[in-house]
């Protein structure tokens, strides 16, 4: 609680007073009865938290405003690039995968697209002999990939895996349009895909077991039929050319930014930087760009050759920040007397006393 210029909270309490009470820590309950000065206290906090809602309405309402202005014009085109309304491009491909993010909730349940084989594979064929998409040629980009993949594996024992990283080949998708070419998929769900298939598909448990299929699945599922069916799947979760992307994106930081409190910096016996939170950093971040940003960070990196431990770069971290008069004292001793001056006024005479902590530890961890 903020003190009053004597040092007081409430009047009732003493100047300075060490006591959690004091400083605004409420210990009772409603039900059996606060006590005065908790009771004022806790009117005090709840009076902050209603301007606080009255406040941050208008200001997020303002912010989703400008956000939905700035990106209503962010559309998927026919090539899968998110473009603007003058055409200039901000981005290759939606997501960086393509998928639409309302429809990938069981891309990676692979389990699940097993059980549900039959009815997913007949689409699937369906597609393919009709010529809708083609085939062919992720087909045999697939096994260059497959093949490449083997290649850096056996290069990087070698190599070193830094340098084998540098020679990977390009995803699929970036070569194949996934909304033209079947079996074109992000890498991430391929590798997925790939061992699910070695580990724990139940295609290499009934090669073990051979003729205890189970009841949902009528004919033993070949590894192609289920690649067939789960690119099917895959290409139904790809956007749609002409999906508002950009308004969908400022409406969901938009909408959460409501539910913020206007000043988030609540955290009970956190004494990290205070960082700006809530709105503010939005506003900081997406409305005004400002030269002097609240709370000001830089990240610096160690050179890798000095080999520094844990314990020596936290040292040299502690060079860069900032340090306050309160963290190096141990103890402040305040007295205060009423002495008479020469003019015969009376005047108040404050003694103020700091006790330091110990300059040698002082020393070696703060480096003053």
């Amino acid at each position: 609680m903020p003190r009053m210029q004597n040092g007081k909270t409430l009047p009732c309490f003493v100047p300075f007073d060490p006591n959690p009470r004091a400083s605004g820590y409420v210990s009772d309950r409603f039900i059996s009865g606060l006590r005065p000065q908790d009771f004022f206290f806790h009117c005090m906090a709840g009076r902050e938290g209603l301007i606080d809602t009255a406040v941050k309405t208008s200001r997020s309402g303002y912010l989703q405003r400008c956000l939905i202005k700035q990106l209503e014009s962010l559309v998927v085109s026919y090539d899968t690039t998110v473009r603007d309304n003058d055409g200039s491009i901000v981005q290759f491909m939606y997501g960086d995968d393509g998928v639409d993010v309302m429809e990938n909730m069981f891309l990676d349940k692979f389990k699940f697209l097993e059980r549900n084989f039959t009815a997913l594979s007949r689409r699937a064929k369906k597609l393919v002999e009709s010529g809708a998409v083609e085939i062919e040629p992720v087909k045999a980009a697939q096994k260059q990939v497959l093949k490449k993949t083997k290649q850096l594996m056996a290069a990087d024992k070698a190599l070193g895996a830094s340098e084998a990283k540098k020679k990977v080949s390009e995803p699929l998708i970036a070569k194949f349009n996934p909304l033209r070419f079947f079996g074109a998929i992000s890498e991430k769900m391929s590798d997925n895909l790939r061992s699910f298939l070695k580990k724990d598909s139940l295609i290499k448990k009934l090669q073990h077991e051979e003729g205890k299929a189970p009841a949902y699945q009528s004919p033993m599922i070949g590894e192609e039929d289920f690649k067939q069916m789960y690119f099917m799947k895959y290409l139904k979760s790809v956007v749609h050319p002409g999906e508002n992307v950009g308004t969908i994106a400022a409406q969901s930081i938009g909408e959460p930014s409501t539910q913020m409190t206007l000043n988030t910096f609540h955290l009970a016996g956190h004494g990290g930087a205070n960082m700006t939170l809530g709105i503010p950093r939005l506003k900081e971040i997406l409305m005004t760009t400002p030269t002097n940003i609240k709370t000001p960070f830089m990240t610096v990196y160690f050179n890798k050759a000095q080999n520094y431990s844990k314990e020596q770069m936290q040292k040299i971290a502690k060079h860069f920040e900032k340090l306050q008069l309160t963290e190096v004292v141990k103890h402040l001793h305040l007295t205060q007397a009423i002495a008479k001056a020469s003019g015969g006024n009376f005047k108040r005479v404050y003694k103020l006393t700091l006790e330091f902590e110990d300059c040698e530890k002082m020393e070696d961890r703060l480096g003053i």
